[in-house]
């Protein structure tokens, strides 16, 4: 299970309980929306910014930054599987 909030990205194991801070170059370490896809990709949106990671490998895989003023408070996607941000 994942977990954002205004100190960044942690995962919680719930068979065991144990914590895992994410050490992950976000945008900003404040998350507001996460999202895990059809390939089991984790979407991190920030106050700064949007990022792809690889959970099972704890890669980012892309990072869109430096968008002034846009945050990524919510996210779902569509019947095609398309990511869609607001």
């Amino acid at each position: 299970m994942w977990v954002g909030n205004n100190e960044g990205l942690t995962r919680v194991d719930p068979q065991t309980s144990q914590i895992t801070a994410q050490n992950l170059l976000l945008p900003s370490k404040r998350v507001l929306s996460l999202l895990l896809d059809k390939r089991g990709y984790l979407w991190v949106g920030t106050d700064a910014g949007l990022t792809l990671v690889s959970p099972d490998q704890g890669l980012i895989m892309t990072t869109v930054k430096n968008m002034p003023g846009v945050s990524v408070n919510t996210m779902t996607l569509d019947a095609d599987g398309q990511l869609l941000g607001l």
